[in-house]
């Protein structure tokens, strides 16, 4: 793009020697020349095209002189904007009191052609300069701002499937809180009550997933009630049945009151879940043998719910805004901290807001705590039909009191991970009964959901049927040996294809193992842990030689991947703020899938991988007397050497000096 120049004199014959001196260039497009006969001409260019970046002016003109221009090109505090001073030579105080006021250089009059296009090269350079270091600012700018968006973006997702997390907890507690009753039952009818409660909670947790898109639209204020005829004598009847079997393990009696017969038009979705976080924590923080009441009372135009219970903290009322942002800690009304909000009743002020209502909480006579809420609802006309109430809906978040669905952590007991694809749904569940006592079982009915499961999950083993739907065992066998995360895995053929020709095939495309159908589990069991001791003799072999690369020469991806693996820890070797977190980003992989297949090449996770390795190489160095044992220590990254002293000695029994006189 050409530079724009704008070239100020009263002098005609100025313009004259500009035009001709760079017509060549001008005609190349290097320049755009622009002329103005005095300052406040000159000034109004300048104004009306930001593009200009290059000035030569007169200081003696008519109308606003070169000084006074100069002060007001100043102001406009233009990014790039170089002003060259012209100028008669006995003219020497002008022009340092332009020099003064911020002109870049000057040429003198009568004008020299060779001296005035060197000044304007060197201006044209000093532009680029200022043009590539405004694009760089600007584009490390824009980058800034695509990691700000992008980690807001992550952090969104985080909050996301916490949030879900804590969803599943309300489901789960009403299918095991029903069914631990049906074990200690005798009659058939309780045990038939209590099994189809647990069904009912089935269809909770596979409505959750349905309603992801409706939590989206909560953080988004995006979503929009479906009003309907509702009958609320149904919907809180099968409340109450949801309820009571959790509100009894705490001996805790739940009364549910309605005034009449009340059909409103609302969204009985919203409703629904609005009561089943009310309720959960009403049960959740009252102590036991005392008792949770709800009373509905309706209007022509809305309609009042009041739960109260006997909360043994209180809720401090200077607390109460808190109550509804996600995962608060809420003081009581003695002024300690009893625990958080939860997600529950953010959500739950969501959809009360939703639909035209409000929400508030009191502390009532004799330690009672009091949820209100009113909402918008005209009565209809018609009582709905049953049918159109027995579905339960969605759901929020719930911790039952007696069971708490807690993050565990690993304690490497842990059984391996089998990955099962199946597409017939009775063979799937009886191999699922048959492996389940021995492997975390995680079943699939078709070769695309497996591979997805596999890049996801990271597995120990895969078992799979070869004739299924969308993929079969055969194509997923050879994208799992083409994927660098996945191609560790020992994969189990189970067919019914038993030609000689099929297993080859199968093993060709490698398989570890390929069973036909029937198969007995004996063999099946026996089968797998083998691949299962096959891995622990890599695990083995690669201890031996974790320090010997020419031992270990690149036969197939396992063995390329632990190359990459030493490759990465030799450059950082020294850095010791090198991590998980930095290897994975070295080795463009996720934590979770570095963590797996390390874990599964090596039989090290990659904290005690790196630690391992970092004290290898410092025993090799110590063998090798090449370095004293404190530079030793900051050449493996322990940054001081009484730190690698006691790291050395937890793992190899010795000090680094009794290592020294050993070898």
């Amino acid at each position: 793009m050409a530079i724009k120049i704008l070239v100020v004199d009263d002098e005609p014959d100025v313009a004259v020697i500009f035009r001709q001196k760079f017509r060549k260039r001008v005609a190349a497009e290097e320049f755009e020349f622009r002329f103005a006969e005095n300052g406040r001409s000159a000034l109004e260019q300048l104004q009306a095209d930001p593009e200009i970046s290059l000035v030569f002016t007169d200081i003696r003109m008519p109308s606003m002189d070169g000084l006074t221009f100069l002060k007001e090109i100043k102001a406009l505090n233009r990014q790039v904007l170089l002003a060259i001073v012209v100028s008669a030579y006995d003219d020497m105080p002008n022009i340092r009191e332009a020099m003064r006021q911020g002109a870049w250089d000057f040429v003198t009059k009568p004008i020299d052609l060779d001296d005035l296009e060197r000044v304007l090269n060197q201006a044209l350079t000093e532009i680029n300069h200022k043009l590539e270091a405004i694009g760089m600012a600007q584009r490390l700018a824009s980058a800034e701002q695509d990691r700000i968006l992008i980690q807001r973006s992550k952090e969104l997702q985080k909050e996301f499937f916490e949030d879900m997390t804590h969803e599943f907890r309300t489901p789960l507690t009403l299918l095991l809180a029903p069914l631990e009753s049906a074990l200690g039952l005798s009659s058939e009818k309780q045990v038939l009550d209590y099994l189809h409660l647990a069904k009912k909670g089935g269809v909770q947790l596979q409505d959750l997933v349905n309603q992801l898109l409706d939590f989206a639209k909560i953080d988004t204020q995006k979503l929009k009630p479906n009003l309907q005829a509702t009958d609320l004598n149904q919907l809180f009847l099968a409340l109450h049945e949801a309820f009571v079997p959790i509100a009894a393990q705490k001996q805790i009696r739940l009364e549910i009151y309605l005034e009449g017969e009340i059909v409103g038009i609302t969204d009985r979705s919203m409703v629904w879940r609005i009561m089943l976080n009310l309720l959960s924590n009403a049960i959740k923080y009252s102590p036991e043998h005392q008792e949770v009441v709800c009373q509905v009372y309706p209007s022509d135009s809305s309609i009042e719910i009041r739960i109260d219970n006997t909360n043994i903290h209180g809720v401090s009322l200077t607390e109460t805004d808190r109550l509804y942002s996600r995962f608060q800690p809420i003081s009581s009304i003695h002024g300690n901290t009893y625990g958080s909000s939860g997600l529950g009743l953010s959500i739950c002020k969501s959809l009360v807001d939703a639909l035209g209502g409000t929400i508030a909480v009191a502390n009532g006579y004799a330690g009672k705590t009091c949820f209100e809420v009113i909402l918008p609802m005209k009565l209809a006309s018609e009582k709905v039909g049953a049918t159109q109430e027995t579905h339960i809906y969605d759901l929020v978040s719930i911790a039952s009191p007696s069971f708490q669905m807690e993050d565990q952590g690993n304690d490497g007991s842990e059984k391996p991970l089998l990955l099962l694809a199946e597409d017939h749904p009775d063979l799937r569940n009886y191999l699922r009964q048959i492996l389940q006592a021995e492997f975390t079982v995680v079943a699939v009915e078709d070769g695309r959901l497996a591979l997805d499961e596999a890049r996801l999950l990271i597995p120990d083993l895969v078992l799979t049927d070869w004739m299924m739907p969308e993929m079969d065992g055969l194509e997923l066998l050879q994208n799992l040996r083409l994927d660098r995360d996945t191609t560790h895995i020992p994969v189990v053929m189970l067919t019914a294809r038993a030609a000689l020709e099929d297993k080859l095939r199968g093993i060709a495309s490698g398989s570890e193992a390929f069973l036909p159908k029937p198969f007995q589990p004996q063999e099946l069991l026996a089968v797998l842990h083998g691949l299962l001791s096959q891995r622990e003799r890599l695990h083995e072999r690669f201890r031996k030689e974790m320090l010997h690369p020419e031992k270990m020469p690149s036969r197939s991806m396992e063995d390329i991947f632990i190359s990459d693996i030493k490759r990465v820890m030799e450059q950082h070797l020294m850095d010791e703020q090198f991590g998980v977190e930095s290897m994975a980003d070295a080795l463009a992989m996720s934590r979770r899938t570095l963590m797996r297949k390390l874990t599964a090449v090596t039989g090290q996770a990659p904290v005690k991988f790196i630690r391992t390795y970092r004290l290898e190489r410092a025993l090799q160095m110590l063998q090798d007397h090449t370095a004293p044992v404190w530079e030793i220590a900051v050449k493996t990254g322990f940054g001081s050497a009484s730190y690698f002293t006691k790291c050395f000695k937890d793992h190899f029994g010795k000090s680094p000096k009794e290592a020294i006189h050993q070898n």
